[in-house]
């Protein structure tokens, strides 16, 4: 049985059981991220996706997935399709509900006859976009593979931000002369770009209603 020595003055007693206390609480603390992933439940093949890759992920004490009946109870509460959830503004006020660390969304794409979606990860906190990218729309495997992988990196990402990362926002200036048809092209461009600029190392993508709504406050 530990003793403490009679000239062990009270004071110091407290500082090291204080000492302990602490270093055993950073011993036993593990950063998890907390993601809230939405998708189109009635789309059959993406539901068996996401669930294969939440399942290979499962082992990974830094990613922590939102139980789906908790998103589903806010989402019938708010009134709000998973379908319907396309911008960022309607994503971060979601997440004020869900508080999740980053918020992901399966988007289906429209290309003929082509099935195929994209993988967008928010962190609606700061206003920044991690993850734009298509998910490979030939077998499961390869969309499960792909979406795995986007997870892992965005969690390590997020955990271990980039130092000295550049910030961007393009901001959309709606020009009234201009036909629908052009400014529908223009929007387009402005998306491709955006896209690339997610995927580029030291840039940090900054969404405008997230911006807009600072500049409000």
């Amino acid at each position: 049985m530990l003793k403490w020595p009679m000239d062990f003055g009270w004071k110091y007693r407290g500082v090291l059981v204080v000492t302990v206390c602490l270093c055993l609480s950073c011993l036993q603390r593990v950063s998890a991220v907390s993601i809230a992933l939405l998708y189109e439940t009635g789309d059959d093949r993406l539901a068996a996706a996401m669930d294969l890759m939440q399942v290979s992920l499962t082992k990974q004490d830094d990613i922590v997935f939102l139980e789906r009946e908790a998103i589903e109870a806010i989402l019938k509460e708010q009134e709000l399709g998973t379908s319907g959830l396309l911008d960022f503004e309607t994503a971060a006020r979601l997440n004020e509900m869900l508080k999740a660390d980053l918020l992901a969304m399966i988007i289906p794409v429209e290309t003929g006859d082509r099935y195929a979606c994209d993988l967008v990860i928010y962190d609606t906190h700061k206003g920044i976009r991690l993850v734009d990218k298509e998910l490979p729309s030939g077998d499961l495997e390869s969309m499960v593979a792909m979406a795995r992988k986007e997870f892992l990196l965005v969690v390590e990402k997020f955990l271990h931000p980039e130092v000295g990362g550049r910030a961007f926002c393009i901001q959309r200036v709606e020009i009234v002369d201009l036909p629908p048809e052009s400014r529908d092209r223009v929007f387009a461009y402005v998306n491709i770009v955006e896209r690339e600029l997610v995927q580029q190392q030291g840039v940090i993508l900054l969404e405008r209603a997230h911006l807009n709504s600072l500049r409000r406050e």
